[in-house]
């Protein structure tokens, strides 16, 4: 089983930022510490940490 984030949570797939370079969300695990670059809907672009943090209630 894939734990990356495109099979975990392929919604995020589209938020995923260029500024990551040649990092993808193959690259990364689900509730990965890596701090990496997202984008909005809006064009709004924001750097985060732990993946999993963004489903936790």
């Amino acid at each position: 089983m894939n734990n990356s984030l495109a099979e975990v949570h392929p919604e995020l797939v589209s938020e995923w930022s260029e500024k990551n370079l040649t990092l993808t969300p193959d690259d990364i695990t689900f509730g990965s510490n890596k701090k990496v670059w997202w984008r909005g809907a809006c064009g709004h672009e924001w750097q985060a940490r732990n993946v999993g943090n963004r489903y936790r209630k």
